[in-house]
């Protein structure tokens, strides 16, 4: 650009002043600095025309992938909750009826090793799928109330697991920064503290505490404490144990709602997980909402 703009002009000006002449020994240095900034400056805005052509083929494909992606994971969730998950329940039950029913103790044994197995599998399930709503850009936290959340994830671990006791102590109302996935969080703690327990009747309390700027939800269960060889990689992915997944999403989540999750303690006589979130007060959970 810069020399077509040069040559450009020098021969504009040959046609006025010949080239050998004393004027031309001004007027070609001059023709030359035109004809190279007006190049320049063509150059430049080419350059930029073409810059922000390819910006916005790039953003239309990146456009088109998002939406190819979102109804793909769409498509996963369906599988998983209506196929695969349904499955998985459909044996739950069955080994449930059986096992009331047989007394050989061999069987039992056998039974209940199907009923654990397809626990594992649902909890799974269900993991994958809160990984599959996660977002992957910045997003706007909402206030949510953690009182009623926890009262409807409650009720319905209560029902999967007859046989443990499950305590919640809560304020009328503990809003957070956070989403509808919050309730995942304490979804897999209370499994893990039921679903590894030993014990012949496990119990699992939760309490949460209000403070200024933050509600803490303090998690306790009377299993047999966490084995020593997950303790260095207690939140990271495992591909090959019980606690990986689940953990993992845990502090996935935690994270995403600018949250803390900690091991107060764990041992013999049970686990104690923390999880703090930052507060929100009543009215401005009302002003956000409204």
């Amino acid at each position: 650009m810069l020399s077509v703009g040069a040559l450009a002009l020098l021969v504009l000006f040959a046609t006025e002043v010949p080239l050998l002449s004393e004027k031309a020994s001004f007027m070609l240095p001059v023709a030359v600095g035109i004809g190279a900034n007006a190049g320049f400056i063509i150059g430049t805005n080419e350059a930029r025309a073409i810059q922000q052509a390819e910006a916005s083929a790039r953003a239309e494909l990146s456009a088109e992938f998002a939406e190819a992606e979102r109804v793909r994971l769409e498509h996963l969730n369906d599988l998983l909750r209506h196929d695969i998950l349904n499955s998985v329940m459909v044996i739950q039950a069955m080994a449930g009826v059986l096992l009331e029913s047989n007394p050989d103790e061999t069987a039992r044994d056998r039974l209940e090793r199907i009923r654990r197995q397809s626990d594992l599998v649902t909890e799974l399930i269900q993991n994958v799928r809160v990984l599959a709503q996660l977002p992957t850009d910045e997003y706007e936290l909402e206030a949510v109330d953690l009182t009623e959340i926890l009262t409807v994830e409650i009720a319905a671990l209560n029902e999967a697991y007859p046989a443990a006791t499950i305590d919640l102590t809560i304020p009328e109302h503990a809003y957070v920064h956070a989403d509808a996935l919050v309730g995942s969080i304490f979804m897999n703690l209370v499994r893990n503290g039921i679903v590894h327990n030993d014990s012949d009747a496990p119990h699992v309390s939760l309490t949460v505490t209000k403070a200024d700027d933050t509600v803490s939800v303090r998690v306790e269960d009377n299993g047999p404490g966490l084995p020593s060889y997950v303790m260095d990689t207690l939140f990271e992915q495992q591909e090959h144990t019980d606690h990986g997944l689940g953990l993992y999403l845990v502090k996935t989540l935690v994270e995403k709602y600018d949250g803390t999750i900690s091991l107060s303690s764990t041992g013999d006589e049970g686990t104690v997980f923390t999880v703090t979130l930052s507060a929100v007060s009543a009215s401005d959970a009302l002003s956000i909402r409204q």
